[in-house]
């Protein structure tokens, strides 16, 4: 049986590119949508508007707060509002925020540095906006650039409370982790040998060889398997592919390709001729960029446990159905 693999490439504090091998489409396609839409975030999601003599309206404005990821790295100590047993919201399934400002210059921007945190749980990191931009890539706040909510001139004033709570990008995609999850099948390149064999002379042959970082070699005829009926070089030794290559422990890289290319094209046949090139159907290349909600791991670590506790679950219900005595997993993160 295949056991799916995760090597992570490249790590950074917002961005994480990982490797899934060992699969297939249906499985990369199940982790992808769980990292958009199944990993709880914090959002704001009621807004009440005391005050808003700007020019925008307060649906407008209630729309651009819900927008503004909200620090979740401890999104799991809170309870979804629906379930918790509090009247209406509390420490333990919200965190409310207030804003106030009145603009006395002749222009004030309205930012996300504006809101502060009226009431949340103790236990827990403050909960307060992202604040990034390319131009100060960090969320310290005397550096980063804050999120603009609305613009001000002299005398307008806006004031309004919110509360965030925990939700999943299935319900709304404030709620999603991510700005962008993506995958693409990880590219297989080889070589048409017997047509490289062809139209190569030996020393572009031992050239190509020197590019090809282990992937090829060169040896007999005979010892290579090509019989009598073939068209071989009339000059010596074929090209052949190393064991290493054949067991995939190596890949043909992109110098390889251009040289061949260029050989080729030397001898005035396309490098289409000789090189193919087609999708691995078990390793995909991920590429997934968070908000800042949380890091690029937890997103990725919180949706692998998401699609486990789906997958333990329909094979209790597949149980369940055949008669046995099963106890369904319960589901701590979303009730879909």
């Amino acid at each position: 049986a295949r056991v799916p693999e995760v090597t992570v490439s490249r790590l950074t504090e917002f961005d994480i590119d990982f490797t899934l091998t060992q699969t297939d489409t249906s499985v990369a396609n199940a982790l992808r949508r769980m990292i958009i839409a199944e990993v709880p975030t914090l959002a704001i999601d009621l807004v009440t508007i005391t005050a808003n003599t700007s020019v925008l309206t307060d649906e407008y404005l209630a729309h651009r707060l819900g927008l503004i990821p909200l620090v979740s790295k401890d999104v799991m100590k809170f309870t979804y509002s629906r379930d918790c047993e509090c009247e209406e919201f509390c420490n333990e399934c919200s965190v409310k925020f207030d804003l106030d400002v009145v603009c006395t210059d002749a222009r004030r921007e309205v930012t996300s540095k504006d809101l502060r945190i009226v009431a949340q749980r103790d236990d827990c990191d403050p909960v307060i906006p992202v604040h990034y931009s390319s131009l100060a890539p960090n969320r310290e706040e005397d550096r980063a650039e804050p999120i603009v909510i609305a613009l001000l001139r002299k005398g307008q004033r806006l004031k309004m409370e919110g509360v965030a709570i925990k939700g999943i990008g299935k319900e709304h995609a404030k709620w999603s982790p991510v700005c962008r999850a993506a995958y693409q099948m990880d590219p297989q390149v080889s070589f048409r040998l017997d047509k490289l064999n062809q139209v190569l002379d030996l020393k572009a042959r031992e050239t190509l060889v020197k590019y090809s970082e282990g992937a090829l070699k060169l040896v007999d005829p005979a010892a290579a398997g090509m019989g009598d009926a073939m068209v071989l070089p009339v000059d010596g030794k074929v090209l052949a592919y190393e064991e290493n290559f054949v067991r995939g422990r190596f890949a043909i890289s992109s110098d390889t390709v251009r040289k061949a290319g260029e050989l080729a094209s030397a001898e005035g046949v396309d490098p289409s001729e000789v090189v193919v090139i087609k999708a691995q159907s078990e390793k995909f290349a991920f590429f997934v960029e968070s908000t800042g909600c949380m890091p690029p791991e937890m997103v990725l670590t919180l949706a692998l446990e998401e699609l486990l506790r789906k997958l333990e679950n329909i094979t209790a219900n597949l149980r369940k159905s055949r008669g046995e005595d099963v106890e369904m997993l319960e589901n701590e993160q979303n009730p879909w």
